[in-house]
């Protein structure tokens, strides 16, 4: 059932100077990728630019010791003819061609009289190595549509944490004033098993055509079957003019099953007009379902109140400091201020560290899960503290990812039943 909003404003003068859509073709759903297997991964980053001025320019920071699995480019334009569109694009002054993505869409007539196709294509750039782990800018340019809107990349990272990452693509067109079907997008499921503890996920919307926010569109979300809950102000051409890349941060509550989005061409006002807007790309980004003993350094980041013993806020560096070995100074400068919740997100600016932050954000974990009330842990914390210096102070990379395995190992065994068995 659709959201109830306030009365759409009368656009009389603006539907005549654009044509009606009566005679338009049903716009095609997002769809996941047709002739593209989808990488897999832990999490995405995206960034987009609007092209009506070009180049646009790309800025992206992956997570530093993560790997770029894979590395999408969208773009979309405007065109007079459904076969007109530009399917070359540079990246970095490099040409590649793209896929078409969804169908070549007669949105509206200009004037009443002139056809404007929304079309929009997608190409696979991951072997040029473009994007790696840390900031990246890159430039993209070459354009020629009618009206060339944007475009953006999507970057699938693995940092090592297990992810579902569903992504679908297309070109969903709506403007609120034109005739069923092209008066809203159509709704895009997400659908997933459930997990018995709460879940922080990410939906990406890649949207073309909104000019600003005196033309409003807004967000809808619902979790099962619930109410939507109405979003405005998050696509308003924050990539420059007519393109946006907005990621959505959104609870998932424990036992959900389902997330369903959509974007509005509604007025947030009655006095205002709607938005006029093509949906390219949406992806839920989602953590793999957690056991109530799930011991991962992803599970505890994201459950600060299960914490037993130790505090979010608590330093690294105090934690990790024994009388037998000192992790002071040779990580002193790098890894002195950061907290314990810090090293388990893997944060940025520390990825000279390599296989030794690796380690310590493993031994976080471990950390965590001796001290859990739930969880089987072979160690009591007190040696683990020893243990982690221990290997620190061998300097030997070797070992600290020989080290780093056996944590890992275990931090994904913390259940109870699991240990038992295993040990």
């Amino acid at each position: 059932m659709k959201p109830t909003f306030f009365a759409l404003v009368s656009a009389t003068a603006f539907a005549a100077s654009i044509g009606h859509a009566q005679e338009l073709p049903r716009p095609e759903a997002l769809t996941p990728p047709r002739d593209l297997e989808l990488a897999t991964g832990s999490g995405i980053v995206a960034a987009g630019g609007g092209l009506h001025t070009q180049p646009a320019f790309l800025t992206l920071h992956v997570p530093g010791e993560a790997s770029v699995e894979q590395v999408l480019l969208y773009w979309h334009g405007l065109a007079a003819g459904a076969d007109e569109g530009d399917d070359t694009a540079l990246i970095n002054g490099i040409e590649v061609r793209g896929t078409q993505v969804g169908e070549s869409t007669l949105f509206f007539r200009e004037r009443g009289i002139y056809p404007r196709y929304s079309i929009a294509y997608r190409a696979d750039i991951t072997e040029l190595g473009l994007i790696r782990g840390g900031d990246n800018i890159v430039v993209l340019d070459g354009l020629d549509f009618l009206a060339t809107n944007g475009g953006g990349v999507v970057v699938i990272y693995d940092d090592g944490s297990e992810a579902i990452i569903d992504l679908r693509e297309g070109a969903d067109n709506a403007f609120a004033d034109f005739a069923v079907p092209l008066d809203t997008t159509i709704e895009q499921d997400y659908e997933f098993e459930p997990s018995e503890l709460d879940r922080q996920s990410e939906i990406l919307f890649m949207v073309s055509g909104v000019a600003h926010r005196s033309r409003p569109a807004a967000v809808s979300v619902r979790i099962d079957d619930g109410p939507a809950g109405i979003l405005f102000d998050k696509v308003r051409s924050r990539d420059f003019l007519e393109w946006d890349t907005y990621v959505l941060p959104l609870t998932i509550p424990a036992g959900a099953q389902k997330v369903s989005v959509r974007l509005l061409s509604t007025p947030e006002l009655p006095t205002q007009k709607p938005a006029s807007l093509t949906w390219i790309a949406s992806a839920l980004v989602l953590p793999e379902p957690y056991l109530a003993c799930d011991g991962t350094p992803k599970f505890w980041s994201q459950h600060p109140e299960l914490w037993t013993g130790y505090s979010p806020a608590d330093s690294l560096a105090s934690t990790f400091i024994t009388q037998s070995t000192a992790l002071l100074p040779v990580y002193a400068d790098l890894l002195g201020d950061l907290s314990l919740n810090e090293t388990l997100v893997a944060p940025a600016g520390i990825a000279p560290l390599g296989p030794a932050r690796e380690l310590l954000r493993e031994g976080t974990a471990a950390l965590l899960n001796a001290r859990s009330p739930v969880h089987a842990y072979p160690f009591p914390a007190e040696l683990l503290t020893d243990a982690v210096n221990m290997v620190l102070a061998t300097y030997d990379l070797g070992v600290y990812q020989f080290a780093t395995q056996i944590l890992r190992t275990w931090n994904r065994q913390a259940c109870a039943d699991e240990q038992v068995e295993d040990n």
